[in-house]
């Protein structure tokens, strides 16, 4: 039998006190079942005696004394004797010449080394305390440090520590979530005696005055494990959007989660987990939000340390459970954090959408995109993956609007295909292949027959102009791509060191998603300042053999890579920008990389580094190649993605050459092609004497390279002539002819050529995404004024002054300056004397009244919140030139540190605290 725990523990304490004690006597009013026994503790051995009389006492002590101890086994005597009871002689022989009496708080108190004990713990109420810390000392010995005064505070820490597994400091509810988790919880509190039961509620009361009774409950009915699945569930349950939906449905007569049912269902909740008596909605609601943002701080952890927790996610099926038992399921719509949340706002979106394209208004679609965005799910990449394909549709549908199915003038097809087409045919390769979600894919597969039969007329459209082209008659803001040498490398050579990258069979849609990702790797995009050039017209038909040994060569001609190098070293104008030792060179895929690697070649590399070179030529070919093969992939076209594509940039960079990329002409992919037979042409071309069939057109002129200068072209995307691939090129269609052209330096540069200027990247104003009031996706307020149409013949005036707009690295011009107009709201805030003094201040930095009245225009107008994206188009300053206007316009309005206008760097957003303004600039 072992040794009672209070008796170990008292025996323990004496010998810390005392090492050399022996014959210790302990009041113990209960006989052992073995009247003798031998115990070691802590490196001594005890022999351990229960006495039923003062002679059994005097007799144990006789036999000690003539056993002639060494000291090696100590006499512990227990009884129930007091001194009182005992003659002197035995008392005299006893250690400390008295028997002790068991204190557990004097144990306690020993064994914990602690000064004192705190007064609220040692009354009759608390004595259990004592007890079970006593028998619980090794669950806690080395978890917590008590200090000098074991207060009550550390001694719930130490109970909870030792039988609940309860670790943390202090209680909360993000300790208790976390504590859930173990998946052990119910087991220990039913395990535990019930004086802590009983008394359970004034640990939790002390850190959880709100939630001690809702706690409790839980605890009670056996649901601690499912603690944080329980606070999720309720965060639906008690979400006040759906109690005024359930109102509605009320009123309207409807069956599923009217405002009697919702009544019914928290009821049955009640009853289930939380003992039937908790009838606090506002407790619950608050409940629901503390379990959201536990978990929303736990996922964003687990984010950055790139880890999952099971458990957690188990919490999320419970949650889901718990609902679906209610007929709750539909309500999981409200939650940003439960995965059925995510499914059903899919299953709405595809309903949305396809409403959207028989022509219903944007704005629920863009709302549920807003909502999708903030979904937890939405951080996979999978999920990501589906959010930017709603986007996609969303612009598509945006896009089949706008346009109302006019075909543009043929005077102004082209550029609309540049600013408007391409980005669509851009949403389109990304909806094409559908989608995991079955009501989506359905849905995607719709959008992408309308948007094709909206391409086709285009394409269609284009066979009034493809004779022009064919001929060399000068086109609207492209350029020939035979010119491309003589209009925009040699003049940008004269004074800078030059790259012509051509991505080889990169279409106008292609270059759009590429675009938006070289941006972000910190290159700013040029324009000319006058007679822009917006892209480039490929030779007829457009295949590499033509329309690139033309572009290389300055002529019209076709040829090899061995003739594009020579031609473009030999030409004209460039060898006369170059020195002789240092001539224009032109590097194809063969020369690129490095023998036994994928890397670039060190000789390339240096080249393009280096100033000696001042012109050079990098063709790629990684979209081509990606097009050749039969691998219906979906990609994804980013500076990453492209091999070699980063490396030729950052070489570029470190010259600080302006970069012209480019391609020789674009390509339409197999979306349901119909093969046709070939008339010994190519891939998308027949010989001028073949016969004309359903959409194609023959076209002749001096740009036409082949027999006789004359062509069939297919204008029609729906037409192949050779086996199945991705895609093809060489026809008439605006995707093949229309050549992607943008001018790029680092974002480090000092400056920028004479007669140019940095533009931020254009996406028209159907693609960009605008935020309401709430934060959510929204398009009840405009995000600027209304600008003329692309296809309308010239751009006005506001529109173009706009564009211009710069702080003193943001020159504003006197045009845009006159174009702004100042609402008498906001002349009150420039007329402020708070305003004048700060202004004066900040001296020649300061940011122009006209920028900061622009801007504030646009974020009144947008709920007082706007997405950074469309500040940048809508203000006309280069995303990197963005932060330092936003920091000045900071520096005028943030008086005295105030967030006035804050940026929040996560979500990419910019806010105005209208009403901190008004009290800050003392405006009335």
């Amino acid at each position: 039998m072992s040794i009672p725990s209070q008796v170990l523990n008292q025996l323990q304490a004496i010998f810390e006190q005392d090492s050399q004690a022996d014959c210790v006597a302990l009041v113990w009013p209960e006989a052992l079942a073995e009247q003798d026994i031998i115990h070691d503790m802590n490196g001594y051995r005890l022999r351990v005696v229960y006495c039923s009389s003062e002679l059994a006492i005097r007799k144990q002590l006789v036999d000690h004394g003539n056993s002639g101890s060494d000291n090696s086994c100590r006499l512990v005597l227990l009884s129930a004797f007091d001194h009182s009871r005992l003659a002197n002689d035995v008392l005299a022989r006893l250690w400390r010449n008295e028997p002790k009496r068991i204190s557990p708080w004097r144990a306690l108190q020993q064994i914990l080394k602690v000064r004192q004990i705190d007064p609220r713990l040692t009354g009759s109420k608390y004595r259990w305390i004592a007890k079970t810390l006593l028998s619980a000392h090794d669950a806690y010995k080395n978890e917590i440090q008590f200090g000098e005064v074991l207060d009550q505070d550390k001694a719930w820490q130490a109970l909870v520590c030792a039988l609940l597994g309860f670790h943390a400091e202090n209680v909360d509810l993000p300790s208790l979530f976390q504590w859930s988790l173990s998946g052990k919880c119910d087991t220990a509190y039913a395990a535990l005696p019930e004086e802590m039961k009983t008394h359970l509620g004034d640990w939790l009361r002390a850190g959880l005055p709100d939630f001690e009774t809702l706690v409790l409950r839980i605890c009670q009915q056996g649901q601690v494990d499912n603690l944080l699945a329980i606070g999720l569930a309720c965060s639906v349950m008690y979400h006040r959007e759906l109690l005024e939906q359930s109102k509605s449905a009320l009123k309207a007569r409807e069956k599923l989660i009217n405002e009697q049912n919702l009544i019914a269902f928290r009821a049955v909740f009640n009853e289930r987990y939380l003992g039937g008596s908790f009838a606090n909605s506002e407790t619950l609601e608050m409940f629901g939000r503390q379990a959201l943002t536990f978990v929303e701080q736990m996922l964003n952890e687990q984010s950055v340390k790139g880890q999952q927790n099971p458990m957690l996610h188990q919490s999320f099926s419970q949650a889901e459970q718990m609902l679906a038992s209610l007929n709750l399921t539909p309500a999981l719509i409200y939650s940003n954090i439960l995965p059925g949340g995510f499914r059903l706002r899919l299953d709405t979106m595809a309903s949305v959408l396809e409403k959207c394209i028989k022509g219903q208004s944007i704005n629920s679609a863009e709302v549920l995109l807003g909502q999708l965005k903030k979904h937890n799910n939405a951080r996979s990449a999978a999920a990501a993956e589906q959010v930017m394909r709603v986007d996609m549709a969303i612009r598509l549908c945006k896009w089949l609007q706008g346009e109302d199915g006019k075909v543009p003038d043929a005077a102004f097809l082209l550029s609309n295909y540049i600013d408007h087409g391409s980005f669509a045919d851009w949403g389109r390769s990304k909806i094409w292949q559908g989608d995991v979600h079955e009501g989506l894919s359905k849905v995607y597969q719709k959008l992408s027959e309308a948007v094709c039969q909206r391409r086709e007329q285009h394409n269609q459209a284009i066979t009034a102009l493809l004779p022009a082209i064919a001929r060399g008659d000068q086109q609207k803001d492209l350029l020939p791509v035979e010119q491309v040498l003589d209009q925009l490398v040699a003049p940008l050579a004269k004074g800078n060191l030059v790259l012509l990258l051509v991505l080889d069979g990169m279409s106008q849609a292609v270059y759009r998603e590429l675009a938006s990702d070289v941006v972000q790797h910190n290159w700013l995009e040029l324009q000319r300042e006058s007679n822009p050039i917006k892209g480039l017209l490929s030779t007829l038909p457009s295949i590499t053999k033509a329309s690139r040994c033309s572009l290389f060569s300055g002529a019209l001609c076709e040829g090899t890579a061995v003739d594009e190098k020579k031609a473009f070293a030999g030409h004209s104008q460039l060898k006369n920008l170059a020195s002789t030792k240092f001539p224009p060179r032109l590097y194809h895929k063969a020369d690129l990389e490095q023998a036994g690697t994928g890397a670039l070649a060190n000789e390339v590399r240096s080249v393009l580094a280096g100033t000696e070179h001042r012109i050079t030529g990098v063709v790629i070919n990684a979209i081509d190649d990606q097009l050749s093969s039969n691998a219906q992939l979906t990609m994804n076209w980013t500076v990453g993605t492209i091999a070699l594509l980063r490396q030729v940039l950052e070489a570029a960079r470190e010259s600080g050459r302006i970069v012209i990329m480019t391609s020789d002409h674009g390509h339409v992919l197999d979306h349901d092609m119909k093969g046709q037979g070939k008339d010994n042409g190519g891939e998308r071309y027949k010989p001028g004497s073949a016969k004309v069939e359903t959409g194609e057109v023959k076209v002749s002129g001096a740009r036409v390279l082949a027999e006789n200068q004359s062509v069939v072209l297919p204008w029609s995307e729906k037409v192949r002539y050779t086996s199945r691939k991705m895609g093809y090129h060489g026809g008439g269609s605006l995707q093949e002819v229309v050549i992607p052209l943008g001018i790029y330096v680092s974002g480090g540069a000092l400056g920028v050529p004479g007669g140019w200027r940095e533009v931020p990247r254009y996406v028209p104003d159907w693609w960009q995404t605008k935020l309401g009031k709430g934060g959510v996706t929204s398009v009840e307020t405009p995000v600027a004024p209304p600008v003329t149409s692309v296809t309308s013949k010239t751009k006005s005036k506001k529109a173009q002054a706009k564009a211009e707009v710069m702080d003193d690295m943001f020159a504003v011009t006197a045009e845009s300056s006159a174009a702004t107009d100042i609402s008498d709201d906001w002349k009150v805030l420039l007329d402020s004397a708070v305003y004048k003094q700060v202004k004066s201040r900040a001296g020649r930095t300061a940011i122009k009244d006209e920028q900061l009245v622009q801007m504030l225009q646009l974020l009144e107008v947008n709920g007082n919140q706007l997405m950074m994206t469309v500040l940048i188009q809508s203000l006309g300053i280069p995303k990197l030139r963005m932060r330092g206007f936003l920091a000045g316009v900071q520096k005028l309005l943030n008086v005295d540190g105030y967030p006035i206008l804050s940026i929040d760097r996560a979500s990419e957003t910019v806010k105005l605290n209208v009403e901190l303004l008004k009290t800050q600039f003392e405006l009335v």
